[in-house]
C-alpha cells in the first residue's frame, strides 16, 4: 500500500467544497467528506482510474456523490492527492 499525501491545493478544495455543502446540508457534507476520504484511500491501497487532463497525472470520479480526484504517483511509495473536483 502507498502512502497519502494530500497537497495544498487539494486540503483546500476538500475544505471550500464541504464548507459550501454543509452550509445548505450537513449530511449532504457529511456523506461527500465520507465518500472522498474513502476514494482516496482506496487510491493508497490500489491506484486506479485514467491518465488525468494534465500529463503526468490521473483522475478517478464518483459517481454519487459526484466528484473527481486529480491525483499523481508522486514516486513508488505515495499518491499525491492534487486537486478535488466537484462535477
Amino acid at each position: 500500500m502507498r502512502q497519502l499525501a494530500w497537497a495544498g491545493s487539494a486540503r483546500t478544495d476538500y475544505l471550500l467544497l464541504l464548507g459550501r455543502i454543509a452550509a445548505d446540508d450537513r449530511d449532504a457534507a457529511e456523506r461527500l467528506a465520507e465518500g472522498i476520504e474513502t476514494m482516496a484511500d482506496a487510491l493508497a491501497a490500489a491506484a486506479s482510474g485514467h491518465r488525468g487532463r494534465v500529463p503526468g497525472t490521473y483522475e478517478k470520479s464518483a459517481r454519487h456523490p459526484r466528484f473527481t480526484l486529480a491525483y499523481a504517483l508522486t514516486d513508488e511509495a505515495t499518491v499525491t492527492i492534487l486537486r478535488v473536483v466537484p462535477e
